[in-house]
Formats: structure tokens, sequence, C-alpha cells
């Protein structure tokens, strides 16, 4: 009877101690703990002109197509769409430019057959003419 009684209580005790350690683990491990973060890099900041909500854009120049990203680059003209703020990015004597309207360079261009859409991890980066023109410089 003695044994009976020690043996169930350490069943007790082994079972408590069971499950209080899976419940531990679950709350450990459960999805967004600093162990699980699925990207390690530092978050990229927002960019001040971020929409609040998912746009589809139809900028001036595009008549046939619709675009979800920021980022539209014209790659034979070195000119770049931002559809957040509807301006054109185009480099004259060597600085990077901002103008609502179409460059006087490129005014007759169809740009809708030339225009490459950037990915959606650049769509904050409110300079990444910057950085795309560091990587073709390489």
């Amino acid at each position: 009877m003695n044994l009976l009684k020690r043996l169930s209580t350490l069943t007790v005790c082994l079972g408590f101690t069971i499950l209080t350690a899976q419940t531990t683990f679950a709350q450990h491990h459960k999805k967004g703990h600093p162990h699980h973060k699925h990207h390690p890099h530092k978050p990229h900041p927002r960019s001040k002109y971020h929409p609040a909500k998912v746009v589809v854009y139809a900028p001036v120049w595009a008549h046939h197509k619709k675009y979800n990203r920021r980022w539209v680059y014209f790659p034979k003209h070195k000119c770049y769409w931002d559809n957040w703020r509807n301006v054109y990015v185009y480099k004259v004597d060597g600085n990077w430019t901002t103008i609502p309207n179409k460059p006087k360079t490129i005014e007759a261009v169809n740009l809708e057959d030339e225009a490459v859409e950037l990915n959606d991890v650049e769509d904050d980066d409110d300079e990444i003419y910057k950085s795309l023109e560091n990587e073709e410089k390489m």
C-alpha cells in the first residue's frame, strides 16, 4: 500500500512537470518570439510617403497598364517614376532631380513600353535611384 501511494504521488508529480514544461516551451517558442524572427536584419524604416492602404496605380503616362509598386524604372533613359509622389526622378548635370512633368528629353517617348516595375522591397526607399546607381557602377 505504501508503495502504491508513493507511485501515485510520483506519477502525479511527473505528469505536472511534463505539462508545465510543455506549456513553458510553447510560450517561449511561439511565433514572433525574438528567437524566431523571420528577418534577422534590422527592419527597413517606412517612407513618410508610404500610403496607408494598398493602391493600384495608373500613372498619367500609362494608358493601358496598372502598377502595384511605388517605383517604375525606364532603363533606356535612366529615369524613374514615383507612384507615391507622382513625380519623375532623373539626373540633370550629375544631380538627381524630381519634377511632376515628363522630362523634356523623353517627352515624345512612349514610356509604357519601356517601364520596369521595381519590387516591393524597394518601395520604402525614398532614394532607390541612388542605390541602383551604385549597383550599376560595380
